[in-house]
């Protein structure tokens, strides 16, 4: 088994991990426990990560980290629209 498959399994799941929270707010509206902040250093942090990629270049963390400032952001505007809607 190739180690970089072993690398995109985990990221696959780890990455993937914010698709269900995205189909629930969508499903419930409910964005109550949803924090801001947690998804905000997730984007700040995947940046960074797609940053070094760039720079090493590796690929597939570019890619990954993309995936990753992608899905947060979709949950940051699900949660924004929210809470400008309750006003």
């Amino acid at each position: 088994m190739h180690i970089e498959f072993i690398a995109f399994v985990g990221s696959l799941f780890g990455v993937g991990s914010r698709i269900p929270q995205i189909f629930q707010i969508i499903r419930t509206g409910d964005v109550s426990g949803i924090s801001a902040q947690k998804y905000w250093m997730t984007v700040i942090s995947s940046l960074v990560w797609v940053l070094y990629g760039v720079l090493t270049p590796t690929w597939a963390i570019v890619f990954w980290n993309s995936v990753a400032v992608l899905l947060s952001g979709i949950v940051l505007v699900l949660k924004n629209r929210s809470a400008r809607m309750k006003i």
